[in-house]
Order: C-alpha cells, then sequence, then structure tokens
C-alpha cells in the first residue's frame, strides 16, 4: 500500500513540477544557455535553441522584465514574463489592427493625392480661334 502511495504520489509531483516547469529553463536565455551546454552537435544546437524560441516569445530587457519583438509590426512590446499574458497577446493584437488601420488611411491618402496630381497635370485643352468662332455662331 506504502508503495502504491509513493508511487501516486512521485507521479503527482512530476507531473506539477513540469506544467509549472519548476526544474527547466525560466526563459529564452536560460533555455538557450541550457541548450548550448547540453548540444552534442551544431545541428541539435539548433533544434534545441528553435525549441527554447517557440517555449519563450519573448526576451529578458538588461533593466529587468520581458520584451517581445513583433516581425509584423515591427515593434519592441514590453511583456508580463518570458511567455506573454493573454493580456499581452491581446495589446499586440490591437497594436497591429492599429498599424493595419494607419497603413490603410495612409495608402487611401496617397491614393487621393495621385489622382488629384493627375487630374492638375493632365494636357490643358487647347482652343483654337476657329472653335471660338464656331461657337458663337
Amino acid at each position: 500500500m506504502n508503495y502504491l502511495l509513493a508511487i501516486i504520489l512521485s507521479l503527482l509531483i512530476s507531473e506539477t513540477a513540469s506544467a509549472w516547469n519548476l526544474f527547466g529553463p525560466k526563459d529564452f536565455e536560460s533555455c538557450q544557455e541550457e541548450a548550448a551546454r547540453d548540444a552534442k552537435s551544431k545541428d541539435a544546437l539548433s533544434i534545441l535553441i528553435d525549441s527554447c524560441d517557440s517555449n519563450y516569445p519573448a526576451r529578458r530587457k538588461p533593466q529587468g522584465g520581458y520584451y517581445y519583438y513583433d516581425f509584423e509590426t515591427k515593434k519592441y512590446y514590453d511583456v508580463s514574463g518570458p511567455k506573454p499574458s493573454k493580456k499581452d497577446w491581446e495589446a499586440i493584437e490591437k497594436a497591429r489592427l492599429d498599424a493595419k488601420k494607419v497603413e490603410q488611411e495612409i495608402n487611401t491618402l496617397i491614393t487621393q493625392l495621385n489622382y488629384e496630381k493627375s487630374k492638375i497635370n493632365q494636357e490643358p485643352t487647347i482652343v483654337t480661334g476657329k472653335q471660338i468662332g464656331r461657337a458663337h455662331v
């Protein structure tokens, strides 16, 4: 009976530890250090670092805290930890939508300006004396 209880307890502890990542890296940088230490080849290192990147999308800031670089908006965002929270992702998504809206507004203005410019740059209609004379007849 004690043996069975010990097995169940160890399973619960290992599940909790893996779910909370108690014994693994805490962020990308520590994951990267472990990868460099544990990798047996360059290919293995590359795979491990890719895994670190997908598990920890945010990076540690030198002054403390974390940031996330969004390739879509090409901007850095302060986030709450090595794995951005739902609130962080919502703020990033809002910034993406705002950036798209601004880009659309700029493109609309450029189109309008190009249209106005083309109207200004059109060849003027040349009216000859014969056409004026006929117009009065």
